[in-house]
């Protein structure tokens, strides 16, 4: 646009060639400046986008990729189901249950499992399964927060876990007070800094300093002062130090690096187009299926047995592994 109406302009003008170049360039300031607003007004007015079309193109690349891989699909959908089930059943008339606070604490931790799956179940039929992948590791720290929680059986533990989300609420009030007047928010409401203030104090008298300070303090007193707990002590604790390689891949989609362009590489070269397509190929959605599916039935051998009356606890561990044994087999039909 702004091209073309210079030519008209300069087709018009009484001046020559080198003239014309001349005086351009002494006022092409003023006249970019006069033409920004023209060119913004017209685009927004007059784009093509339509929010209608758009929709129908994403639905229908939901539809293609359902499609062409809907053998490994239906039986990932049916397990993460039936966890919305379990959840479901496990709150139901909650405040009437005399249920010890660690479990109280488990329930809702295991809602948020259960989300993070179903958040993956829609990245992949989206075909992102680099998003996919960030949600997963952030379902694994959960999951592990969660076993150790259910395994130790200790109210204490809960409590701690509850009172060191302390770390974050202070972190984040003391950020946005450092930048809400950048940001044009609202002060932060008056008494908030005591109430922060006399929280760490209370959270420092019952459990020191290094409470707050360590990311899993909640956790340090299951390693009797050897160490300081962390996920890598935690997962070694419970067993599920096997899944650390996959959460490390996923931990290069979460966080800045070089190695998340591995996807989109080609012999020796970045296939820049590949960045911005979804993935259809059955092949790439089986490792994030995979790992979902293990890491919910690593949740679901300890939380099915605390929810489950004694008589139903075997029956429902056999219907989601038969599930599970489903899944797997769906791998050597969609190769």
């Amino acid at each position: 646009m702004f091209d073309q109406s210079i030519n008209e302009i300069a087709k018009e003008s009484d001046l020559n060639k080198e003239e014309f170049e001349k005086n351009l360039k002494e006022k092409f300031e003023d006249v970019i400046e006069g033409f920004e607003e023209v060119i913004v007004d017209y685009y927004l007015k007059n784009n093509k986008f339509s929010l209608k079309d758009f929709l129908s193109t994403h639905s229908q690349n939901q539809k293609t990729i359902v499609s062409e891989n809907q053998n490994i699909f239906k039986y990932f959908i049916i397990y993460i189901n039936s966890c919305h089930v379990i959840y479901e059943r496990s709150y139901e008339n909650i405040e009437q249950k005399n249920i010890p606070d660690y479990l109280k604490l488990s329930i809702p931790l295991y809602g948020i499992i259960v989300r993070k799956s179903e958040q993956i179940v829609t990245l992949l039929i989206d075909g992102y399964i680099d998003a996919a992948m960030i949600i997963w590791r952030s379902l694994y720290e959960n999951t592990i927060a969660c076993l150790t929680i259910l395994k130790e059986e200790n109210d204490e533990l809960a409590e701690k876990f509850r009172r060191h989300s302390f770390k974050n609420s202070k972190k984040k009030f003391i950020s946005y007070n450092e930048n809400y007047q950048e940001l044009n928010f609202k002060p932060s409401p008056n008494g908030m800094e005591e109430e922060i203030k006399e929280e760490q104090k209370s959270v420092e008298e019952k459990y020191g300093k290094e409470f707050i300070r360590n990311e899993f303090g909640w956790a340090d007193d299951l390693f009797d002062g050897k160490q300081k707990a962390s996920l890598r002590f935690l997962e070694r604790r419970l067993n599920l130090n096997r899944y650390r390689p996959y959460y490390l891949l996923c931990s290069e989609h979460t966080h800045l690096g070089f190695n998340s362009f591995n996807n989109y590489k080609e012999e020796n070269g970045i296939i820049l187009p590949r960045i911005t397509k979804q993935e259809h190929e059955g092949k790439s959605f089986i490792d994030p299926m995979q790992f979902t599916i293990a890491i919910l039935h690593e949740m679901n051998n300890a939380f099915i047995y605390k929810i489950s009356v004694d008589q139903e606890c075997d029956i429902n561990l056999k219907l989601l592994k038969r599930i599970s044994e489903k899944f797997t087999e769906t791998f050597s039909k969609s190769k």
